[in-house]
């Protein structure tokens, strides 16, 4: 500001100091623009007067000279004629003379006058200039109040009135980033008194915000956004969010940049607020999730040894000789199975419905043969409605093509969850109808119709939303009556959100009830698949690893390996399988189960070891990770570290035919 003001006509400014801050000051002269006219006017009248006055005069002194000689007009004709020429030739120089004076004179009075003018418009304009170019401290102070003078003030009212209207903090700076104005606000927050120490400096060292960040205004201009990231500014504690714009002259050419800064403390801290509510809430809900999911690991450690367990006794059951201990043996094993299986499908709502709430299930697409699983469905099905003398109809319509890439558990999971419900509210004597049909075919998908009606109780319009709520059934009546969770149709109605579907219900209190959905399924044109089958023993002399830390577990395993054949080593935790590994021949084991939660080392970690072994069979053995989750983030972790596939526990027999026929090859030879 110093090089401008240096510019300036010295005779026309005056340095001055106000309020803490450097102006420019420009001093208009001592006598008014008036007062100056109007002598100038005066002085431009009275000279050619005199002129004209001191020419008159000396004419009449020149005609006066020749009357002197006056004689008869015979004798003087010649003597005066050339009197009278020469006073007139005397007199017509001196007026063209006077006249050429005055006309000099006058042009000279008009430059001087609009010379005058102009500078005083040069001075307002340079003035209004440097303020428009973001001096903001600029001001004229003039001392004396002539037409000018209050045009100045009337200026120096306008900027204060600019510079009193923005009461957030403000920098102008130049193309180069050279600070160039700052106001008292911005000086408040940067902890600074005078300007004096931050006029002239770079923007970059001196800026509220970090520069070159995504919370600097210019970087963000720059970046084509309106405004930066908010900002924690520490020396006020206030929270600012900064913007910048081009500042350009009358042409619109760039020449700086204006910087504003919004104080968003109020709305941040709000933020802030409902952001750590937030992170209060997910926290809880994934210890939650957390507690559930140990929970459910706890509860089918138990469950499936009981399960585990009661297949044992039933397939052992045929060497009993008495026939009546037989059949009351079994009728027991069965009541143990049906209550096992209820605990454990009670289990597993209580964890899905939590990480459906969480968005932890993905669907998982394998090959599925839709019509064996509509048989296993029916035939499940049948039992159940001819133990409560129930009439079942089942209809497979209108399928041209039975081969899917889809989650069969999860549709399976669905299916179930409708079928049961539809036999526990139907009462004996009732009717249950199951029916999947093809509604449509385009670009190798099939649109399938799934639909289960019933004769039982109904459900009340009033209350026909509210099943779909957890935790919630028709009334307290009902609970008392059936029982359940509550949980089997909000997991119904979340599942099918993740096949991009919802269910529809339409029912009459009384009458009946019926579900039915859709479903768009991937075709598979490759329809060799392994099924389940009989593996009694056709794995004879074939040998298998078996790593869990729970005894009752590797009983189970051990026991369905043996029948079909297997000799099995075992091992207590990730290291002492590593252990044995090792110290077996190369190519001894054809399979390893592994278990994922155990001491010492867990199965991701072992299995990821074995698969780094100097030593060819480590490649190659087939690596089968057992846990009580089979989420698709359980299932990507165990193919990350090294595993061929990931199943959830209980492995009864079916679910181990299809483990053993997709990873190891049936002995030829058996006795």
């Amino acid at each position: 500001m110093t090089e401008e003001k240096e510019n300036l006509p010295k005779k026309n400014s005056e340095p001055e100091l106000q309020n803490n801050r450097e102006f420019n000051n420009f001093k208009f002269s001592v006598v008014g623009i008036r007062e100056k006219s109007i002598l100038i006017f005066l002085i431009a009248q009275i000279i050619p007067l005199i002129l004209l006055a001191v020419i008159a005069w000396q004419s009449l002194i020149a005609l006066g000279a020749g009357i002197k000689d006056f004689h008869p007009a015979s004798k003087m004709e010649d003597r005066l004629t050339k009197i009278v020429d020469e006073n007139i030739n005397r007199t017509s120089t001196q007026l063209i003379v006077a006249t050429i004076v005055l006309s000099v004179w006058v042009i000279f009075v008009a430059i001087l006058m609009a010379s005058y003018l102009s500078n005083r418009l040069q001075e307002l304009i340079y003035g209004i200039s440097k303020f428009r170019a973001g001096f903001r401290y600029f001001r004229f102070c003039t001392k004396r109040k002539d037409e000018f003078g209050r045009l100045a003030d009337s200026f120096d009212e306008m900027a204060d009135n600019i510079v009193g209207s923005v009461h957030s903090p403000l920098v102008i700076t130049d193309m180069n980033l050279r600070i160039i104005y700052v106001n008292e606000q911005c000086l408040q927050v940067l902890g600074l008194t005078n300007s004096d120490t931050i006029l002239g400096k770079s923007y970059k060292d001196l800026s509220i915000y970090p520069f070159d960040t995504k919370y600097c205004p210019i970087t963000s201009l720059h970046k084509g956004l309106d405004k930066a990231e908010v900002f924690y500014e520490p020396h006020s504690e206030r929270f600012l969010q900064g913007s910048a714009n081009y500042f350009t002259d009358e042409n619109g050419k760039k020449i700086g940049y204006i910087i504003t800064s919004n104080d968003v403390t109020d709305l941040s801290l709000k933020q802030i607020e409902v952001e750590r509510a937030m992170a209060a809430v997910e926290l809880a809900n994934k210890h939650k999730s957390d507690f559930l999911a140990r929970m459910s690991h706890e509860l089918r450690t138990p469950m499936n040894a009981v399960i585990g367990m009661n297949n044992i006794a039933q397939s052992k059951i045929n060497n009993i000789q008495d026939k009546s201990e037989f059949a009351e043996l079994s009728e027991y094993l069965l009541l143990l199975k049906n209550s096992s299986n209820h605990l454990l499908s009670l289990l597993s709502d209580i964890l899905d419905i939590s990480n459906l709430e969480t968005g932890c299930i993905k669907l998982i697409n394998r090959p599925l043969k839709l019509d064996e699983m509509f048989d296993d469905l029916a035939g499940v099905l049948r039992l159940n409605c001819t133990s409560k003398q129930l009439e079942l109809v089942t209809r497979f319509e209108n399928i041209e093509h039975y081969n899917f890439i889809a989650d069969g558990l999860r549709l399976r999971q669905v299916l179930n969850n409708i079928l049961n419900n539809a036999v526990k509210y139907t009462p004996e004597g009732g009717k249950i109808e199951f029916t999947i049909t093809c509604e449509e075919r385009s670009n190798k998908k099939s649109l399938i119709l799934f639909t289960v009606r019933d004769t039982g109780i109904g459900i009340s319009p009033d209350t026909l939303q509210t099943i779909f709520y957890p935790f919630e059934q028709a009334n307290l009546q009902i609970t008392r009556n059936y029982g359940g969770s509550g949980l089997g149709l909000t997991i119904v109605q979340e599942i099918l959100k993740l096949f991009d579907s919802k269910i529809a219900v339409t029912s009459t209190l009384g009458k009946g009830s019926e579900f039915r959905f859709a479903v768009w399924l991937q075709e598979d044109e490759n329809v060799s698949r392994i099924t389940a089958c009989d593996i009694n023993g056709c794995f004879r002399g074939q040998k298998a690893l078996v790593i869990d830390d729970v005894f009752i577990n590797r009983m189970v395993l051990v026991s369905l390996l043996k029948d079909a054949g297997f000799l099995v080593e075992e091992a207590k935790n990730g290291l002492e399988g590593i252990e044995k590994f090792e110290e077996s021949p190369e190519g001894m084991f054809n399979v390893i189960f592994m278990d994922i939660q155990m001491p010492i080392m867990n199965g991701y970690e072992a299995a990821a070891v074995i698969r780094r072994l100097p030593r060819k069979d480590s490649q190659t053995v087939p690596i089968v990770a057992v846990s009580a989750n089979a989420f698709k983030e359980d299932i990507d972790k165990s193919i990350a570290n090294g595993m061929n596939s990931h199943y959830a526990k209980p492995i009864d027999m079916e679910i181990l035919s299809v483990i053993l026929m997709t990873h190891c090859k049936p002995t030829n030879s058996m006795d």
